[in-house]
């Protein structure tokens, strides 16, 4: 069936969903949430019976509602998940087709549509093929597919998988197809061999697939993903299952994750550059870095370099290729270039001019920031130069600012403006942005510190990170009603703003800025040295407070439950702080160099500390982990020199890479019997460390654990595990091994 009149049409839903501003998963999930919580909750509870924890087919629209109120946001969770774990050559693909199998609602094509445009990849969707045993479901899918993808050709197949034949899924181009299967590997209901067989048949070039599903414990469900991965001869780039808990911090979900392919893409042209890539590399006569391929130009290493001219033949000028290298004066592009990378020629400020070629398809996040003396000219039909902006005629987006000027009015074909398009401009000190714009990307005036005014359009849907970070000069904003993302703390150091908000989502109190939403702090806009958060607050997002040098006291209420990556980083003067009852989780590099912080008390309710989230608390002396702990991040509490005493609690079971390097005043240490692994370098440089006690729990030490810890005299033991010990310690470590013998009546002695 091969025509969108079978998709849903003429309904209440249908007619919400086409004229939603912006159609993502989350606001097409709230449709079914708002149905379901105007429902009585018994007939909530009746309808999650008749789901059958989601495996039985749908054959009503309320149960459409309750299966997406109900499992969405978990679906949502591990596509999100998965998709951040594919290849980059892949999503850098022109056009793709995609194969959503079992799709039901089409969840996991929504997603991905989120998950492009959320991440700035272009890619093009030329076909959707939705496979859906429920015609009532089918139908809704279709709809779904044409509106996030509304350029894409949807195919429906109305059938069981054991009812397909050959010709059902008709992949007959060389295009690379995206084959998604969201929580249906896992029913036995049909066969695997027949599936592979179908799905093998319709392989003609490259395929790459996705796999989410539960992880039900070790049971014969659990094998079906991989088997289905071997029978078609994948390649998996990416396979773990999560117990429950771990997946997602709250939630009692379980997950099970496969990402491989079949078959091979055309070349590789990534602008990412590992350092693989470099050590297999072949410089030219000038010091430039070719693949050896010589299809990616990957890094010029030659800081005098003053006039180049790029090999013919070269597709890629790879990520920060000339990065900094301010005495290049000319360079040539050849025709043969599809693609340049982030950040490609940052800083060459003796650059004069550069013209880009007609072959160009692809352009980074702004490859010529801090090219003051910059002339670009294009051939490109795609890529064009209007009074000193770098524009993608494709997507309508600002790539890139090269003037000076100290006044600016965006063209009005702009919708977008792209990641770091302004960064750096200290000279902007106005601008007018055009009716057409909807989105603001990462970092697109950070650290444009004499920028002054600025309005935003009332068409502005979104608000990248840190989007306008150091603007220390602009003094008063208004964010329109049209606003419903903003993401992480954009107005960090932004020290004269006053801001204001129409949006109803979006509201500013005491300085604070909320998203009413999630009941997340987004951002502090003040220089109080005391603050008190709302009761309704239930999340700090990341960098929330980020240098807040003034803000010496916080008070958390029993609301928070979770504190954002670098939420508090670097408040120098930030002395005491009481974490409520109900946190739960506090993230990466929290409370990063939190120098001034003395003492803390982590509730009973934390079960995870973040990577680096109390490193360089230089003056932390005491701390008090809870019971409920269950793993310390790399770098936790790394250079707390302060630090002189520490018992790990019984429910540890892993303690991160660094965790506790340079820890130089700790003295004593108690590790629980729960603990099995000890990362890299954990207690490197605790040099007042003298004895340690090692449980019998522990299966792995990693390297250079305890390296430099001078003092350390004794290494306590279980009795008769001297050589199991041995094979996870240095042998300079060895002669500090002692073992506990047995209490026996009348013996004190523990040696």
């Amino acid at each position: 069936m091969d025509t969108m009149d079978f998709a849903e049409n003429n309904t209440n839903y249908a007619y919400k969903l086409k004229y939603m501003d912006t159609a993502s998963f989350d606001e097409v999930r709230k449709l079914s949430a708002n149905f379901c919580q105007e429902l009585p909750q018994s007939l909530v509870d009746e309808l999650y019976e008749t789901l059958n924890r989601g495996v039985d087919l749908l054959d009503s629209e309320p149960q459409m509602a309750a299966y997406m109120y109900s499992f969405g946001r978990m679906h949502q969770a591990k596509l999100e998940f998965a998709f951040g774990k594919l290849p980059k050559d892949f999503l850098l693909q022109d056009e793709v087709d995609i194969v959503d199998w079992g799709c039901g609602q089409a969840l996991a094509t929504m997603c991905y549509a989120d998950f492009l445009r959320q991440n700035g990849y272009p890619q093009k969707v030329r076909t959707i093929t939705l496979v859906e045993p429920s015609e009532l479901c089918m139908k809704r899918a279709a709809l779904h597919a044409s509106v996030f993808f509304p350029d894409a050709q949807i195919k429906v197949v109305n059938k069981f998988f054991d009812d397909l034949s050959d010709w059902d899924i008709n992949t007959d181009s060389d295009m690379p197809v995206l084959h998604l299967f969201s929580n249906v590997l896992d029913i036995q209901t049909f066969s695997l061999d027949g599936l592979a067989e179908i799905v093998s048949g319709c392989i003609n070039s490259y395929a790459q697939f996705v796999c989410v599903g539960p992880y039900f414990g070790h049971s014969g469900k659990d094998g079906r993903m991989e088997e289905f991965a071997e029978l078609l001869d994948g390649t998996t780039s990416f396979a773990k299952s999560f117990e429950s808990g771990e997946f997602e911090h709250g939630k009692s979900w379980t997950a099970q994750i496969r990402c491989f392919s079949v078959g091979m893409l055309e070349e590789n042209f990534s602008t990412e550059v590992t350092e693989e890539d470099l050590k297999n590399g072949v410089a030219d006569e000038f010091g430039v870095v070719y693949s050896r391929d010589g299809k990616r130009l990957l890094k010029c290493k030659n800081s005098k370099l003053e006039t180049y001219t790029i090999k013919e033949g070269t597709k890629v000028v790879c990520d920060d290729a000339f990065y900094y290298y301010s005495s290049l004066q000319s360079l040539t592009l050849p025709d043969s270039v599809t693609s340049i990378g982030d950040r490609a020629f940052w800083g060459c400020e003796s650059l004069q001019s550069l013209t880009l070629p007609d072959s160009l398809t692809s352009i980074g996040s702004n490859p010529f920031c801090g090219c003051c003396n910059l002339k670009l000219q294009s051939k490109s039909s795609r890529f064009v130069v209007a009074e000193d902006f770098l524009i993608d005629r494709v997507s309508n987006t600002i790539i890139s600012y090269l003037g000076k000027a100290e006044c600016v009015v965006f063209p009005a074909s702009v919708t977008s403006v792209g990641n770091s398009a302004f960064e750096g401009c200290e000279s902007l000190q106005s601008l007018t942005l055009p009716d057409s714009l909807t989105s603001i990307g990462n970092s697109v005036f950070e650290g444009c510190s004499s920028l002054q005014s600025l309005t935003l359009p009332a068409s502005l849907a979104s608000i990248g990170d840190r989007a306008f970070w150091g603007c220390s000069s602009l003094q008063s904003l208004t964010l329109p009603d049209s606003l419903t993302s903003i993401g992480s703390n954009p107005f960090i150091l932004c020290s004269n703003l006053k801001l204001q908000s129409k949006s109803s989502r979006f509201v500013v109190a005491e300085d604070l800025l909320i998203d009413r939403v999630s009941n997340t702090i987004i951002s502090y806009l003040g220089k109080a040295e005391c603050v008190v958060l709302p009761a309704s607050v239930t999340s700090i997002g990341d960098f929330a407070f980020s240098d807040c040098s003034s803000l010496h006291s916080l008070t958390l209420l029993d609301s928070v439950t979770s504190i954002g990556d670098c939420a508090f980083s670097d408040c120098e003067s930030l002395q005491s702080l009481t974490l409520p009852a109900s946190l739960t989780s506090i993230g990466d590099s929290a409370f990063g160099g939190c120098s001034s912080l003395h003492s803390l008390t982590l509730p009973d309710s934390l079960t995870s500390i973040g990577d680096f989230a109390f490193s360089d608390c230089s003056s932390l002396h005491s701390l008090t982990l809870p019971a409920s702990l269950t793993s310390i991040g790399d770098c936790a509490f790394s250079c707390c020199k302060s630090l002189q005493s520490l018992t790990l609690p019984a429910s540890l079971t892993s303690i991160g890479d660094d965790a506790f390097y340079r820890c130089e005043s700790l003295q004593s240490l108690t590790l629980p019997d729960s603990l099995a692994s000890i990362g890299d370098r954990s207690f490197w440089g605790c040099k007042s460390l003298q004895s340690l006690t090692l449980p019998d729990s522990l299966t792995s030490i990693g390297d250079d654990a305890f390296y430099r810890c001078e003092s350390l005299r004794y290494i306590i033991i279980p009795e008769n595990s001297v050589e199991k010990f041995k094979e996870m310690l240095p042998n300079e470590l060895w002669e500090k091994l002692y073992y506990l013998k047995k209490v026996v009546e009348d013996d004190d002695s523990l040696f």
